[in-house]
């Protein structure tokens, strides 16, 4: 299939799902189901604060290879309005409903340009955590949090990370 039909084909599952009011709904063709065996391995005994010092040093090199992709993909983005967030110190909630796999590196690029680019957390559905290749990679050790349906993770791993974000007690 070709790219053209494959975004014409997301495009009218993205309005199927406006109109039925699912919101919440994968889009994209082909994407990847989570498996319970998949979840109990990665995501339920995913390191999300990276308290061990080999996830410390894998996020860095992680986030110094997203950095440079960042800044390739968005040399010639403008951000109208960054004006209104640069003295935004109480924290906030930036969401990106993305259409294409690297759309949030437009928000990465906005958090470089106010000088936090190391003060922001990524929450992605679980199923980004099994993208292939060098994205997928990236995904997985970036400052990325998995958000699963699973119970004890949301309640063991998922809540008492945020909580410890938005308390500032979560340092790199």
């Amino acid at each position: 299939m070709k790219k053209s039909e494959e975004r014409l084909r997301v495009i009218n599952n993205i309005k199927k799902a406006i109109k039925e009011g699912k919101l919440n709904s994968k889009v994209e063709q082909n994407d990847h189901i989570v498996t319970i065996e998949e979840r109990n391995k990665v995501i339920l005994n995913y390191d999300c604060q990276k308290k061990k010092l080999k996830n410390k040093i894998i996020y860095i090199l992680a986030r110094k290879v997203t950095n440079k992709i960042t800044n390739n993909l968005n040399k010639n983005t403008k951000i109208v309005g960054i004006e209104n967030i640069k003295n935004i110190n109480t924290g906030a909630i930036i969401t990106s409903n993305h259409f294409n796999k690297v759309d949030n590196t437009i928000i990465r690029y906005m958090m470089q340009k106010i000088k936090k680019e190391n003060k922001f957390e990524i929450v992605v559905q679980e199923t980004n955590f099994f993208m292939p290749g060098i994205l997928g990679w990236l995904v997985r050790n970036n400052k990325t949090i998995p958000l699963s349906i699973n119970h004890k993770y949301i309640s063991d791993n998922f809540n008492p990370t945020i909580k410890a974000f938005l308390e500032k007690k979560f340092l790199y």
